[in-house]
């Protein structure tokens, strides 16, 4: 299932049956100089915890992983109709936290 939603360049660790970690940076890297991710946007459907810093290029790999993360939970739900949650950070322990703070 996960091989048909990320890119070829992403990294994916399997984290048991329903959780895998994905490192987006290739994608959010490429999506970055195709087009801009308005901060705007992103806050709408994502939970940003801190501020947000625009000159950033880390805050700004965030706001494209936040992106590219919509456009895999549509395209899973469309195809498949499951919904799917996730934690958006700069490493897993992060990411994990996040996650879990937000949906138990």
């Amino acid at each position: 299932i996960f091989s048909r939603f990320i890119a070829k360049e992403d990294v994916l660790g399997k984290a048991g049956l329903d959780e895998a970690y994905l490192d987006l940076t290739a994608s959010c890297n490429e999506l970055m100089s195709q087009e801009e991710t308005s901060f705007e946007d992103v806050a709408k459907y994502s939970f940003v915890v801190g501020t947000i810093d625009r000159a950033s290029p880390h805050d700004q790999i965030l706001v494209h992983a936040a992106s590219i993360v919509k456009r895999i939970r549509g395209a899973v739900m469309k195809e498949l109709g499951y919904s799917i949650s996730a934690g958006i950070a700069s490493n897993k322990l992060l990411a994990k936290v996040k996650y879990l703070c937000f949906h138990v």
